[in-house]
């Protein structure tokens, strides 16, 4: 397996501010690997430097917050996942770092392009995309009304919870949760699926991504926001334009396996993951995790869920062992839900002993 880029020598590790210790064992690893190394903020990403490659550490939501920022300054990226954490976007497990940066010093590696889509605002803010756009009342539970254009043609008006419109990468995500199909990473498609729709005959659509999808005269009884990849939020009035971006996201692929059989591996194991729990709860766990702990009130916020969905979702997850109930020592009144198993737990440890390890061997 050869890699179909330039040789990669610097590297810029990217990490989020709450990770900062994992940052700098990988900086060390990477410099005794051989590679140039340059630490960068999520914050600063809008003035990217001259690296050849780009780092980044963390769940998939570090990843879609760093994508935000980037915008159409796109590297390739290597995405480094905590271990046990289900990623389609962070393929490379973090115990296994050290094998990693070797085979990107050897140019054995592989560059997969994502598709992801751009949305046009009222005709002014761009937002951009690798899971989903979607589109709801600020308020949770309000219903809104729309007309869907394909290219121009007319295809429905109709009333709903909301509208989502997502890539094959994001099929997986908050789009199969609510009804939609799973397609197979780079085919050339986008769905649309309509969350619960008062019509039982709106069903998903799969178009071409070369389609432009036109969502407007949207109306709710409280106004409404465009969700990019669940971490951008913009206000809508009116109209909302989606097409497949000029820029695609480019993954650095280490494993051998076939991109096509690593894509159904994650895939049905994500299923069978979720089939356990209600995709809601799912959903909240995924939320809890990014986020840290929330209130009842902040996940609804943050999920578009209903407060009584949330209450129902957590009791699951406490009853399976999975979130714990955290009460407010200053107001004995206010709980809050965190994720039981941090994603970086014991793992600081394990990697020092790696980087000694490293060291020993390469001296």
């Amino acid at each position: 397996m050869t890699a179909i880029s330039d040789e990669i020598r610097k590297l810029g590790v990217i990490t989020s501010p709450a990770d900062s210790s994992m940052v700098s064992l990988v900086i060390r690893l990477a410099k005794l690997t051989g590679f140039n190394v340059e630490p960068l903020e999520i914050e600063h990403l809008s003035s990217l430097s001259d690296v050849d490659a780009l780092v980044i550490i963390g769940t998939d939501r570090v990843l879609l917050d760093a994508l935000q920022v980037l915008g159409e300054k796109i590297k390739p990226i290597l995405g480094i996942s905590p271990p046990e954490y289900v990623s389609f976007l962070m393929p490379v497990s973090f115990n296994e770092i050290d094998r990693c940066l070797s085979a990107l010093a050897k140019k054995q590696y592989k560059i997969v392009k994502y598709t992801r889509i751009k949305g046009k605002v009222d005709q002014k803010e761009v937002v951009y995309a690798l899971n989903e756009i979607a589109i709801f009342s600020s308020k949770s539970a309000i219903l809104i009304e729309y007309e869907l254009l394909i290219n121009g043609e007319h295809v429905w008006r109709d009333r709903s919870d909301g509208i989502i419109v997502a890539t094959p990468v994001g099929s997986t995500a908050y789009a199969f949760s609510a009804g939609g199909p799973i397609i197979m990473e780079n085919t050339p498609v986008l769905e649309i699926v309509p969350v619960n729709s008062l019509d039982p005959l709106k069903k998903p659509l799969v178009i071409k991504d070369t389609s432009k999808i036109v969502i407007r005269d949207i109306s709710s009884r409280h106004p409404c926001e465009i969700i990019a990849d669940g971490c951008k939020r913009v206000k809508v009035k009116k109209k909302v334009e989606i097409t497949k971006a000029k820029t695609p996201v480019p993954v650095i692929k280490i494993t051998a396996t076939s991109i096509t059989k690593e894509s159904l591996e994650k895939k049905y194991a994500l299923i069978k993951e979720i089939q356990e729990i209600p995709p809601s709860a799912k959903y909240i766990l995924k939320v809890l995790e990014a986020e840290g702990p929330l209130s009842v009130k902040e996940i609804a916020e943050k999920t578009l869920l209903s407060p009584r969905t949330v209450r129902y979702s957590l009791a699951l997850l406490i009853k399976r062992g999975l979130v714990k109930k955290l009460v407010d020592l200053r107001d004995t009144r206010q709980t809050y839900y965190e994720a039981v198993t941090s994603p970086w737990k014991n793992e600081v440890k394990s990697i020092r002993e790696k980087l000694e390890h490293f060291k020993l061997n390469s001296r």
